[in-house]
């Protein structure tokens, strides 16, 4: 799930475009709408570095030809991680290449990882391949982390791990 997207992102973002051009594919990005934690829990608030809309144009800015936003509701949210990868990248997506994160998870109470996603790759003849963190300064770049230096009023720290100018619009 995006919160924004930044300098880590970017990077998975480039891998996707760069391996799915090789291969003849649609470079694309699977989000989830709401938050699966602001799902589970009605009194969370994710303060969100960026609107969904202006995600979707930075994505695209990367090169992402594609982002498939899924509702995360009951149903969602039960999948086992096996019927999510039958379901969703293979159902609906036919995917071909998956790349996630190093802090990927994913199922029913988040009980999938990367080396199930592999194992079951592997089985449904998809590539699965993983992003180690990116780091700015020794600094993991993470949204949590660019969320913590706008807490703190450090809009250049923010701004260098997001990798671009930092945007809000609205209406």
């Amino acid at each position: 799930n995006f919160d924004g997207v930044h300098s880590g992102h970017a990077e998975l973002f480039r891998r996707v475009v760069s391996a799915a051009r090789l291969q003849g594919l649609v470079p694309t990005v699977v989000t989830f709408h709401p938050h699966p934690k602001e799902f589970f829990s009605s009194n969370f608030k994710l303060d969100r570095i960026s609107t969904l809309r202006d995600r979707v144009i930075e994505m695209q800015r990367c090169g992402i030809e594609q982002v498939c936003i899924l509702p995360f509701d009951k149903a969602m949210a039960a999948l086992s991680p096996q019927a999510f990868v039958q379901n969703v990248l293979l159902d609906q997506l036919n995917a071909k290449q998956v790349w996630v994160g190093d802090d990927f998870r994913f199922g029913a109470k988040r009980a999938g990882d990367f080396a199930l996603l592999k194992q079951l790759g592997d089985a449904q003849g998809f590539v699965v391949n993983d992003l180690a963190e990116v780091q700015s300064n020794g600094t993991r770049v993470s949204s949590s982390n660019i969320r913590d230096a706008l807490k703190l009023g450090d809009v250049a720290k923010a701004t260098y791990m997001l990798g671009h100018p930092l945007v809000y619009s609205g209406h």
